[in-house]
């Protein structure tokens, strides 16, 4: 295995310098439970902040936005953009959680299309081995 810090800030992982995997799926395939217990062993903290652009642009969040609904319109663990910063003004949210963890981690958690240690498993075996059911 070899070890890698890509233009993008994401961490990855060669396997046998066949494919380049997130570093979080590894560690998920590994018994890391969730993207929450990632962020926690990389010591990230839940932490308030104003929804100043400078501060909140590219956190992950740490909460999931709601609508009045009670419909999800931003889940949680997802890094913010521009838009989804529009849809937090229009709904007059003023302060937000988000995890303080470095933006690596959070470049790679979103690269990372998986959430539990079984879908790791999974996707890393797909990746290995595309021709095997």
């Amino acid at each position: 295995m070899e070890f890698d810090l890509t233009p993008g800030e994401v961490l990855s992982v060669n396997v046998d310098n066949k494919k380049k995997l997130p570093l979080t799926m590894l560690l998920k395939a590994y018994g890391v439970r969730n993207n929450d217990e990632v962020i926690k062993l990389f010591g990230g903290e839940e932490k308030q902040v104003d929804m100043v652009e400078e501060e909140v642009r590219g956190c992950l969040l740490a909460e999931n936005i709601m609508d009045e609904s009670g419909q999800v319109i931003i889940p949680r663990n997802k890094r913010i953009t521009k838009e989804d910063m529009e849809i937090l003004w229009d709904i007059a949210r003023t302060k937000i959680w988000v995890w303080d963890v470095d933006s690596s981690l959070a470049a790679t958690l979103e690269r990372d299309p998986t959430s539990n240690s079984d879908e790791a498993t999974l996707e890393i075996f797909r990746r290995l081995r595309p021709n095997e059911p």
